[in-house]
């Protein structure tokens, strides 16, 4: 939608000059207010301008939204939290026609408006998170109009409006009225209604005042956006809008009222915050005491009851009776940093360990401290059940998991061990034979067993075939030994694996421990 440039000439300047001076005055009475935040809106907007006058019947059965569009801007401040103060013009057009057995009468007027309007937006009676406002306003503005009337058609041949509803070129009473020639209004507004001086006004002024009077909503949108949506009437002081008054003559003569017009907008806003930066000093805490009184708070009080003041008390909330330092801290006659109230062992040697409860541990209490700790760390938790009991056959042996990225391999053989050629093609005819570096030898291995006793029977499996394997670890892809004890453990549970129909193999554990205690009974 463009607007047009005759309104945007003589608005702009206009409304900014005007604007730029009101809100600095506005910021000045709010230097020592808190009630409204300074931020100056704009607005742009559209609507339809409906004329109400002599002509057209005097507005009966007008609609605002069958009329002339119009164009809007506004800049608006607040005053305070219900009370916003705008510079606004409005830029359109207006019109009538009016056609009767007695009166033919049409006009259109460019219209151009400025003023100031107060809007009162109930806002201290809604919510605090209100997304929509009501608003009334009422201002002053003057108008400037421009009004024309449509008197020709495109051959400038004059309307003559005949009684049985035609238009032609000449007079109903011509002597040639039987050579009148019907023609149709090009509703062209073509000639100046004070030229043709019909009513004897001559070249009156087309300025005037006007009081416009408002009502609508204002909806708040993210990000210092909102819209308006309004209707707003503007009474003007002249009748002279249409050309028309009631010292109009014959049946020209109009009512005493003056013209108005109604502008029914929408328009959209963006508010800028120009709110300064509040100064540190103005808001800054001032202490409710005398600085006298903040000494005695703090240099007198003792809130532990341990004789040192707070002020100097390294160790606040000490227990009630224990005997302190000049610091404030309970006593520690032996060094250990166990206060003497709590020392179980109050001569304690330079540099021992102690315990919490300040008692020497010896080289006994640290290695049992050092096993439990590291049990307790790497266990895993067995539910202790009989592993195989019932029907005659092979027993079950249940193993734990092994920890993640961990398997079972089988080495079965070493570049730098001396293999022969012909060893070393049996090795690569095993369709799982693959290499790992460690060191500067390279080791051949196969298989992939997260368990033990698959591993140890591939092993026996290989040794069957001529090889000699060796069951290794592979741990985030290095080979590492089999631990001594897990070898031992591997071979009783092999030994398990391959024991007679009869036997019966019971695993006990007893509290988590790393290493697992099996025990066979035959």
């Amino acid at each position: 939608m463009r607007i047009p440039a005759a309104f945007l000439r003589p608005c702009l300047p206009l409304l900014a000059a005007g604007f730029v001076v009101f809100t600095a005055n506005v910021a000045k009475a709010q230097t020592d207010s808190s009630q409204a935040t300074l931020k100056p809106s704009f607005y742009l907007g559209t609507g339809m301008l409906g004329y109400y006058g002599d002509v057209g019947f005097e507005g009966k059965g007008h609609s605002p939204l069958v009329s002339r569009i119009g164009f809007e801007l506004r800049a608006s401040v607040p005053i305070t939290n219900w009370l916003e103060a705008s510079l606004f013009a409005i830029h359109g057009r207006v019109s009538a026609n009016e056609r009767s057995a007695t009166r033919n009468l049409n006009f259109e007027s460019r219209i151009t408006t400025g003023g100031l309007q107060l809007t009162y937006t109930f806002n201290q009676l809604l919510n605090p998170h209100h997304t929509v406002e009501p608003w009334v306003s009422i201002g002053f503005e003057t108008v400037e109009f421009l009004s024309k009337t449509d008197l020709f058609d495109a051959q400038g041949r004059r309307y003559n409006y005949w009684s049985d509803g035609t238009i032609r070129d000449l007079p109903e009473n011509s002597p040639n009225a039987a050579n009148a020639v019907e023609i149709s209004r090009d509703y062209t507004y073509e000639s100046d209604i004070r030229e043709s001086n019909l009513d004897g006004f001559g070249k009156y002024g087309m300025q005037t005042w006007g009081v416009p009077v408002g009502v609508g909503m204002k909806f708040l949108l993210p990000k210092g956006f909102d819209a308006r949506v309004g209707v707003t009437m503007h009474y003007l002081g002249s009748d002279m809008i249409d050309g028309v008054s009631a010292q109009s003559v014959g049946d020209r003569q109009g009512d005493a009222r003056n013209d108005r017009f109604l502008f029914t907008a929408f328009s959209v806003g963006y508010a800028i915050n120009m709110e300064r930066p509040v100064k540190a000093d103005k808001y800054k805490f001032k202490p409710t005491i005398s600085p006298e009184q903040m000494d005695a708070v703090a240099l007198n009080d003792d809130e532990d009851g341990d004789g040192v003041k707070d002020w100097n008390d390294n160790c606040p909330h000490t227990p009630m009776g224990v005997t302190v330092d000049a610091n404030g801290c309970p006593l520690d006659s032996d060094g250990d940093c166990v206060p003497d109230y709590r020392d179980d062992e109050k001569a304690s040697a330079p540099g021992a360990p102690v315990d919490a409860r300040g008692v020497t541990i010896d080289d006994d209490g640290m290695l049992n401290a050092w096993l439990n700790w590291k049990d307790s760390a790497n266990s895993t938790i067995i539910s202790s059940r009989v592993e195989s009991f019932g029907p005659i056959g092979k027993p079950k042996i249940t193993y734990a998991n092994m920890p993640a990225k961990r398997s079972y391999v089988i080495k079965v053989g070493a570049q730098t061990a001396g293999i022969s050629e012909e060893m070393i093609q049996r090795i690569l005819s095993l369709p799982d034979v693959r290499t790992i570096e460690r060191g500067d030898t390279t080791y051949y291995i196969v298989g992939n067993y997260n368990g033990l006793p698959d591993a140890l029977q591939r092993e026996l499996m290989l040794k069957g075939q001529g090889f000699d394997g060796q069951v290794m670890v592979e741990q985030d892809g290095k080979l590492v030994d089999l631990p001594q004890d897990a070898s031992t453990t591997a071979e009783q549970g092999n030994a398990a694996a391959v024991a007679g129909p009869d036997n019966i193999v019971i695993r006990v554990q007893l509290g988590a421990f790393r290493h697992i205690a099996q025990v066979r009974f035959k």
